[in-house]
């Protein structure tokens, strides 16, 4: 499958094969993608919009795929083929922001009945870092350990308010008395 250059230079980010489209349909496309790339304002998010649905139609190209054929696995696939290739998960939310926004101009062109991006997320993974929980042993224990200077009084006090009250460390850590 082809794709183009830059949204300035060709419209058509997807050749389309004859036999994807009825009739006229190929135009259709283009016209739809036409009109998203002009209601991008700025030249930057164009192009960053053309990089993304271009590196998405390779993606596809390599395991057989036309996208006006794709499904939501596929946008799946590619997703995780980003994060295997180490891409920040800022990244792969745009590039599924693009994907959906291009399936949606395909859609109401009525060039596509639905969009294979509309349902899918960006998986979180091994991404996010949650903060260690304590048990109750662990808290029982830290509150029987001897207290010895001021600071360890200070600390004490402080644990207590965290487990207390339930509030963050930060926030025990701004209180002014």
């Amino acid at each position: 499958m082809a794709t183009s250059g830059s949204p300035a230079s060709s419209t058509a980010i997807v050749r389309v094969p004859p036999t994807v489209l009825a009739p006229g349909g190929a135009v259709a496309l283009e016209a739809a993608l036409t009109t998203l790339w002009a209601s991008l304002e700025s030249p930057h998010s164009r192009r960053a919009y053309a990089t993304d649905w271009r590196a998405y139609c390779e993606f596809l190209d390599t395991v057989g795929v036309h996208p006006l054929l794709a499904r939501p696995m596929h946008v799946e696939q590619y997703l995780i083929s980003l994060r295997t290739a180490n891409r920040a998960r800022t990244s792969r939310l745009r590039a599924l922001s693009v994907i959906r926004e291009v399936y949606r101009a395909i859609v109401c062109a009525d060039i596509r009945a639905d969009n294979p991006a509309r349902e899918v997320k960006v998986a979180r993974g091994a991404e996010v870092v949650r903060a260690p929980v304590l048990t109750e042993e662990h808290v029982a224990a830290m509150f029987r350990a001897p207290v010895r200077g001021w600071r360890e009084k200070r600390d004490s006090v402080a644990l207590a308010i965290l487990v207390g009250t339930g509030l963050r460390a930060n926030e025990v850590a701004g209180i002014r008395v």
